[in-house]
């Protein structure tokens, strides 16, 4: 099995050269990936996408297993209205061309920040 990377003969060319790995296009849409002579663009092999996959996981593996073997998983995220309590849509907002401040306390506060007295405008 032929993989990005590996040194070779080209049956195109008949030279020793590196395969490289090439996005194939049709017009503007992508038709899939192809290893191709690092010479001669010559196609020597498509790109299979489990294998593609696997070495991804594998890389993974190691670098968790080099961090302290500890898998991390993304932590949920709620988009709920009630959860969306962002400086920008409060009530007390004070807006201008550069800054937003904040009505209760005077401050200059970002747009996405977010804090317990907020009111929907």
């Amino acid at each position: 099995m032929v993989k990005k990377g590996d040194k070779l003969v080209c049956p195109h060319c008949k030279e020793m050269t590196f395969v490289k790995q090439i996005t194939e296009m049709d017009g503007w849409t992508k038709k899939g990936e192809i290893l191709v002579c690092a010479l001669c663009n010559g196609k020597i092999a498509d790109v299979q996408q489990e294998n593609e996959q696997e070495e991804k996981q594998d890389k993974l593996s190691a670098l968790s297993a080099l961090l302290g073997g500890e898998t991390i998983e993304k932590p949920e995220v709620s988009l709920n209205q009630s959860d969306r309590r962002f400086c920008k849509d409060c009530k007390f907002a004070i807006r201008n061309a550069f800054v937003i401040r904040c009505e209760l306390s005077g401050s200059v506060v970002e747009a996405m920040d977010d804090c317990e007295k907020f009111q929907k405008r």
